[in-house]
């Protein structure tokens, strides 16, 4: 998939995420400031930021991701018998 196509997804997706929530608010990475003072949290941008810093070394080491959960059931069920 190319960018323009998921950029085009996320879109539809936050659009209609918005019909529901009219509240809702979807930014950017590089509005980071803009995203926080609509969730009336101004001025909390470092904290937040050193706090997604150290979240990776708080996470279990075992953590799938879904590219792996997939490869795993596509071998699976390549590696299944027909009939049982």
């Amino acid at each position: 998939m190319n960018l323009r196509v998921a950029r085009l997804k996320t879109r539809g997706v936050a659009m209609a995420i918005a019909w529901i929530n009219p509240a809702f608010l979807a930014v950017g990475p590089d509005r980071l400031e803009v995203a926080l003072s609509h969730a009336d949290l101004t001025g909390h941008g470092a904290a937040l930021l050193a706090e997604l810093d150290r979240m990776p070394q708080r996470m279990p080491t075992q953590v799938a991701t879904l590219a792996e959960l997939l490869r795993d059931a596509k071998r699976r069920a390549a590696s299944a018998v027909p009939g049982r």
